[in-house]
């Protein structure tokens, strides 16, 4: 079942889903049937997953993902549901897994070098 499964037709307003077990797993607001805005996703925990900005049901701007411990794990920029600018990942200790740099959906460099 997916995320939009759970909106029971919703077409406006605020949303909130829940894991089988009661906890709340994300929150957002639909507009026109669409995520829009600021959706926020949480571990079972209750600590914050995600931070998700959407624009008519597409993944805009930058988005931040969280370790359970509360460290950030990820950032990534999206431009109409497309990965567009940077994008980073970090071992729950802090130090740079993984950055690199999209345009338009498309990976043009990998950890400070090109990906020509």
């Amino acid at each position: 079942m997916g995320l939009l499964d759970n909106f029971f037709g919703a077409r406006e307003g605020f949303v909130k889903t829940l894991y089988k077990s009661g906890e709340k797993q994300y929150e957002g607001n639909i507009r026109d049937g669409k995520q829009y805005g600021l959706w926020t996703g949480f571990y079972k925990s209750g600590q914050k997953k995600n931070e998700v900005h959407f624009e008519k049901g597409k993944k805009v701007g930058l988005n931040t993902i969280w370790f359970e411990s509360g460290q950030k794990k990820g950032e990534e920029s999206y431009k109409d549901d497309e990965l567009d600018g940077s994008y980073t990942e970090w071992f729950e200790d802090g130090r740079v897994k993984y950055a690199a740099f999209f345009k338009d959906g498309v990976l043009v460099e990998k950890d400070g070098e090109s990906a020509e």
